[in-house]
């Protein structure tokens, strides 16, 4: 596993803790959990992407498909990164929460991938590289792949902005399981015309069409979250 996804997920864990001790929050922690959970799900990728397996030590499941340690460990954080810094500039009123404001951070987040995309594009921390099916298309794999992973860190910012103000004991479920949730929904459900149609029919052109129709769903999706987070703005609740 890259040196540098180590040291990555380090420094985020370290400035997680720091911020349980100084804001009294557990929430920084819980997202980082589930930025790995969501790595979990790679065996569902796999099959509906056509990823081809990965030459890479990692965690086995099944017996047939293996999660490579880089994204097991470093793909977590790093997915969980960008909402995280959304929440902290929110709670601490770095910008507001209005519907333009979180279409930009949506913009952010894709820039964000892209860049992650070419720092460690050899570390194994990737998910559509290996790609058989958009590897036949004309879409650039990285430009899918920030796409559809802006929309699921936007999708953790709105679970976590959403129960800002839930004890603890409510909340950690549906923390945990924000990036599941985020990742079936834009990986599974608002991108699967791009991957049925790969299914469905090899052909490039096929394949486009199907991209652009998921394109308009994903697009459609941060315009539902956007305008979730922007209707509660007025809302004034105690941020735990």
């Amino acid at each position: 596993m890259s040196t540098s996804l180590v040291l990555i997920t380090i420094i985020c864990y370290v400035f997680a803790l720091f911020l349980l001790w100084r804001e009294r929050s557990f929430r920084y922690v819980l997202m980082l959990f589930a930025g790995h959970m969501v790595m979990l799900l790679l065996p569902i990728w796999q099959r509906v992407y056509q990823i081809r397996p990965m030459n890479a030590a990692g965690l086995e499941l099944l017996g047939r498909f293996t999660i490579p340690w880089g994204l097991l460990i470093g793909g977590g954080p790093l997915l969980a990164l960008p909402p995280l810094i959304f929440y902290y500039g929110l709670r601490h009123r770095w910008w507001p929460r209005h519907y333009l404001a979180i279409w930009v951070a949506y913009a952010a987040f894709v820039m964000y991938f892209l860049f992650i995309e070419a720092l460690l594009v050899r570390s194994g921390a990737l998910l559509f590289d290996n790609s058989v099916l958009i590897a036949d298309t004309a879409i650039p794999a990285e430009i899918i792949q920030a796409v559809l992973l802006g929309g699921v860190s936007l999708g953790m910012a709105y679970t976590l902005v959403s129960t800002r103000h839930y004890a603890l004991r409510i909340a950690i479920f549906p923390l945990l399981l924000s990036g599941v949730a985020a990742a079936l929904l834009f990986l599974g459900v608002f991108a699967s015309p791009l991957w049925v149609s790969g299914l469905l029919d090899q052909e490039g052109w096929f394949v486009v069409g199907g991209g652009l129709v998921s394109l308009g769903l994903v697009l459609w999706g941060v315009h539902l979250l956007a305008s979730g987070l922007h209707a509660g703005r007025r809302q004034q609740f105690v941020w735990r």
